[in-house]
């Protein structure tokens, strides 16, 4: 790993839209759009996330990814009750990651013209439909949406789990917010459309959303807690 960020190459996408603009004239005073957006996102620089390291050393035992695991010299300990007492996993800025998203975005506007000289009546609709959000946090490895990065995490377990999201909301045990380990699934929004890792100290790992690698977020810049489960 390279802790030089200044040697580092800039990122570099490759980016297109397509629009169309509506000024209907049977409807005076409304105007809308509709585009469509895809950007292929190359050499994005983030850390290699730690869970992510330890665990392709595990399933590999390629140096490059044990060679960031670094274990206390004296009782080989990776974690303890002390930042010197315990290890630790090296993250350093990289150009590590590639991630595509496309999706459509739709904006209208009325203007109406109120009787009697009463002024006008103004109103915005703007919304966004995210049609693929794929990462891939490293060259050559896999790629993953939210629940995708948990179904291949646990696959590497030798467990199975299902491919979505809300399907991944029914499996193991209800874990209380308050009673949260680090491993545990926490999931958002209602219905469930998003999952992560819980992974300590009050972040969570996961695909997060457009333009984002796997990362870690804080728990608490997070919408719409749902739950948690243990496995």
């Amino acid at each position: 790993m390279r802790p030089d960020h200044r040697r580092q190459p800039p990122e570099v996408a490759n980016t297109y839209t397509i629009g169309l603009t509506l000024t209907p004239t049977m409807l005076p005073g409304f105007t809308g759009s509709v585009d469509f957006f895809n950007i292929d996102l190359k050499n994005q620089i983030n850390t290699v996330p730690g869970a992510y390291l330890f665990n392709q050393c595990l399933a590999t035992g390629d140096p490059t990814f044990c060679g960031q695991v670094v274990r206390n010299h004296v009782n080989g300990a990776l974690t303890g009750a002390t930042v010197a007492g315990g290890g630790y996993i090296v993250q350093t800025s990289q150009n590590i990651a590639e991630v595509i998203f496309r999706g459509i975005d739709v904006q209208a506007s009325y203007r109406y013209t109120l009787p009697a000289g009463w002024g006008t009546l103004s109103s915005t609709f703007n919304g966004s439909y995210l049609l693929k959000s794929l990462t891939t946090p490293a060259p050559g490895q896999h790629t993953f949406d939210c629940s995708g990065l948990v179904y291949w995490a646990f696959k590497r377990l030798g467990i199975t789990m299902p491919r979505s999201s809300s399907q991944q909301a029914l499996v193991g045990k209800p874990v209380s917010k308050s009673d949260l380990r680090p491993g545990d699934l926490i999931f958002f929004y209602h219905p469930v459309s998003h999952v992560g890792f819980y992974a300590g100290d009050g972040k969570v790992l996961n695909a997060v959303q457009t333009g984002d690698v796997v990362r870690y977020t804080e728990l608490s810049r997070m919408k719409s807690y749902a739950g948690a489960r243990r496995m």
